[in-house]
């Protein structure tokens, strides 16, 4: 292809995602990403993804990355938000396998806070809440699901949990940052029902915290502190306050642990809370503020 050709299709791109900002919030350029089923990359789609994603994290040119990832399905798109403005990764319309939704704030280049939500449908409001606070603060980036996390398919129960698949885009992205940055704190967003609760804590819990391992950690302990401050609910410290919904098997948690100079943070919220905080742009700025 010549340079041209290929200034053109650059062009072409990044314009196309600017039509589309101005009637579209993030909630539904995310939620028009999504697919009924999920096809897990191979094994050369996958190492493919997490260089580019690396390119990504390191602050490449957005041009020279765009015809990249559409070799691997994906058009990375310029989008704005009043007078900030975002690049996007989606899944092209043609090809769209559920493979996650990526966002990189242009003006949260050099931050450290990193928003992932594996299950933004199930997990009700999960997903909202995070396009809200991806709009209303500054992250580096931000992950999102795209396929269920449970559907049936030629009579199978299917299960895609993006907390705990090793080969998806999901960990591509989350080994990519490990590599090409430091001192980053991931913050992961679950939602949970009382009502299945194994634990009495748990079942009248608003919110758990855990660091992913089963015993504290200083970052952990004092967004706890923080967050039940600042919330004024009943924010529970895993594995101290409650021994369940810690997210000890959470593979970006594992991925970013073997990277000692990452955080993580997994996040469970009730139902009730969630929908107050889907409401409350008041409330939200405590998730991000309390890790400031």
């Amino acid at each position: 292809m010549t340079f041209r050709a290929y200034l053109l299709v650059v062009i072409l791109v990044l314009t196309s995602i600017n039509v589309m900002a101005a009637s579209d919030s993030l909630n539904s350029v995310w939620r028009d990403s999504f697919v009924s089923t999920y096809t897990e990359p191979s094994r050369s789609e996958f190492k493919k993804a997490k260089k580019l994603f690396k390119r990504q994290f390191a602050g490449e040119d957005s041009a020279d990355l765009v015809l990249d990832w559409q070799e691997i399905g994906y058009d990375l798109m310029k989008w704005q938000k009043d007078d900030r403005e975002f690049f996007i990764l989606k899944e092209n319309e043609s090809k769209g396998r559920g493979r996650g939704f990526f966002v990189f704030p242009i003006d949260g280049f050099d931050g450290a806070l990193v928003l992932q939500v594996p299950h933004g449908k199930s997990d009700l409001y999960t997903g909202k809440i995070g396009t809200k606070l991806m709009t209303e603060h500054k992250f580096l980036a931000g992950a999102w699901n795209t396929a269920p996390r449970r559907y049936e398919e030629n009579g199978v129960a299917v299960n895609v949990d993006m907390g705990k698949h090793t080969q998806s885009f999901f960990s591509a992205f989350t080994e990519a940052l490990a590599v090409a940055r430091k001192d980053t704190i991931t913050l992961q967003l679950h939602g949970f029902s009382g009502l299945n609760r194994k634990t009495e804590a748990g079942a009248n819990a608003d919110a758990i915290i855990s660091p992913g391992v089963k015993k504290s950690r200083p970052l952990t302990d004092a967004y706890h502190a923080c967050l039940r401050q600042k919330l004024g609910k009943n924010v529970l410290l895993y594995p101290r306050d409650v021994n369940e919904l810690g997210g000890t098997l959470n593979i970006s948690g594992e991925i970013l642990r073997q990277y000692r100079s990452h955080e993580f943070i997994h996040l469970e919220i009730s139902k009730g809370l969630r929908g107050e905080l889907r409401k409350k742009r008041e409330l939200r700025k405590h998730l991000v503020n309390c890790l400031q």
